[in-house]
């Protein structure tokens, strides 16, 4: 699995050697998965055409369905900016916060899973915990919901601690799995 973020994307040369092995990955039949993690740099040029590119290359698009997907695509509800950014080809993860998360697959058939919720101290990496536990939990073969559900709980776990250093363990995420099961 090939995992990467949008600001990988910013500047040359390290945006030509990202979208070098995203092709040679997607070629390759190795997932690939974007989280767009869109700062200011949105506005050059440059980066949008990296950047739908790297959409292109990705079988995986995860963003915040209220802060990054609405930038790339047409207004409209977190489910129809991910159904028109999967176009068919990808699944597209909206993270939604203190709402949990939604997914669409290529197929287009969409899912969503609650947030759990615990006590914030620091939202710092929560982002890249969700994408770690959504790769983690797609690896092992589980389908798009259960994946959702996953990686709400991981991401969740890490917004107990301060400094975004925390990573769960696979164990305290199927912990947290098993007592709260529907969030």
């Amino acid at each position: 699995w090939l995992h990467t973020s949008g600001t990988n994307l910013i500047a040359s040369p390290v945006a030509e050697a990202v979208l070098f092995a995203m092709e040679t990955a997607h070629a390759a039949g190795v997932p690939v998965s974007l989280d767009l993690n869109l700062r200011f740099e949105f506005k050059s040029p440059a980066f949008r055409k990296a950047l739908d590119y790297a959409i292109e290359l990705s079988d995986v698009v995860m963003g915040s369905g209220t802060d990054e997907i609405p930038l790339i695509t047409a207004p409209g509800t977190p489910e129809e900016m991910a159904r028109r950014l999967s176009g068919g080809k990808r699944t597209v993860v909206a993270r939604l916060g203190a709402e949990g998360s939604l997914g669409v697959s290529p197929d287009g058939s969409v899912s969503f899973a609650p947030a759990y919720k615990v006590k914030i101290v620091d939202a710092l990496g929560a982002g890249d915990i969700y994408s770690a536990g959504f790769i983690a939990a797609s690896l092992e073969g589980r389908g798009l919901p259960d994946c959702l559900r996953f990686a709400n709980a991981a991401a969740a776990l890490s917004l107990r601690f301060a400094g975004g250093r925390h990573s769960p363990t696979k164990a305290e995420v199927e912990t947290l799995l098993v007592e709260q099961p529907t969030p």
